[in-house]
């Protein structure tokens, strides 16, 4: 689980690769906003293909918000997997791409997240095991 304060949620991610947005409204109440499923299915079709997404290993390990300060196209949070493809999800339309234009500055009622980009490794990237074995 990690904690988004600005945007007043916070995001669990489950063993199964599903990751839950859920809202605070006020002092003990909680309201789940959205889950987040298929999600491999999603970035195979991001990024057809790769090498980096293969089903039987794919993995998230790792949550990250992202600060509105830190991001132009409102991404907010990434989704880290075991071979280090990275997945930015924010508010949009489903079929949207990456664009870099500016952040909406209007804060309306929460909106729901899709994955806007896959990020992949890069492919010589060598596991640091490999890289001891080599000096």
């Amino acid at each position: 689980m990690v904690s988004d304060p600005t945007r007043k949620c916070f995001y669990t991610l489950t063993a199964k690769n599903t990751i839950s947005m859920y809202r605070t409204n006020g002092e003990k109440s909680v309201q789940h906003v959205q889950t987040l499923t298929s999600l491999y299915k999603a970035a195979a079709d991001r990024a057809p293909g790769s090498p980096a997404l293969i089903p039987q290993k794919f993995e998230i390990i790792a949550l990250h918000v992202i600060d509105r300060s830190e991001s132009r196209t409102d991404a907010q949070l990434v989704a880290i997997t075991t071979n280090g493809v990275r997945l930015f999800f924010g508010p949009g339309a489903a079929g949207s791409g990456f664009g870099f234009g500016s952040a909406p500055t209007v804060s309306g009622p929460m909106r729901s997240l899709h994955l806007l980009h896959v990020r992949l490794p890069p492919p010589n990237l060598l596991h640091p095991d490999e890289q001891s074995s080599l000096h």
